[in-house]
């Protein structure tokens, strides 16, 4: 089976290009002319984030915040104002908040099953479904065997199953797992690292954005006569 192509990435590059070629830019004042080339820019981001999300198949979070530093260059870099202004030190705030409010919860494997995994806990033990995450399915790298340790990104709760006085038991439950590793220390570098880039991603884009924007800045302050552009 060929392995999939990136086909989003090449519609819309080829789009920025005959976007901007086909753009009459001679008759364009400075502010359109950036924010044409902000979009054409752009463009070709939008379709690598379709591929990442359609080949790649990240998490919701992920894939959330990576369409929003995009969006956040084009809404600061076409209408800067107070408004937008916030748009980047939200996302700032949001990458702080997913890399903090996940726990690091580490166990051993006590049974492996094609479906689910079993950690076993201080707490208790764990059910984990082998769907949850894609390094916990057949192809995953890490080493899922009975007595291995498994590092988890996640957070932990408390369920009530069957009722009764005999059938009720309270078992462990979790919630989206953002990472998994093998020991605690991996997830902990794993999670350094993915942090680095939603903050590189945050500055990359506020760059962009408030670069284009800045075209705005000679027009303050100037008489409208003497304005060179409208």
């Amino acid at each position: 089976m060929p392995p999939p192509k990136p086909i989003a990435t090449w519609v819309t590059c080829m789009a920025a290009l005959a976007v901007f070629l086909f753009a009459f830019v001679d008759h364009l004042t400075p502010r359109a002319f950036a924010s044409l080339v902000l979009v054409c820019g752009l463009l070709p981001a939008v379709g690598v984030w379709i591929d990442w999300i359609r080949l790649e198949r990240p998490s919701v979070d992920d894939a959330f915040f990576a369409g929003a530093t995009i969006a956040g260059a084009a809404a600061v870099g076409i209408a800067p104002s107070a408004v937008t202004a916030l748009w980047h030190p939200v996302l700032l705030g949001v990458a702080l908040t997913f890399a903090l409010r996940r726990k690091v919860v580490t166990g051993a494997i006590v049974d492996v099953e094609p479906s689910q995994l079993t950690l076993a806990l201080e707490r208790g033990r764990l059910r984990i479904a082998r769907d949850a995450h894609r390094l916990l399915g057949a192809r995953s790298p890490l080493l899922l065997e009975e007595g291995a340790t498994l590092a988890l990104a996640t957070r932990l709760h408390r369920e009530q199953r069957g009722t009764g006085p005999f059938r009720g038991a309270v078992v462990l439950g979790h919630g989206a797992i953002a990472a998994v590793a093998a020991t605690p220390a991996a997830l902990r570098t794993e999670r350094r690292a993915r942090l680095r880039l939603a903050l590189g991603l945050v500055v990359v884009s506020a760059v962009i954005g408030w670069g284009v924007a800045m075209v705005h800045v000679p027009m303050i302050g100037t008489p409208v006569d003497a304005c060179p552009y409208p």
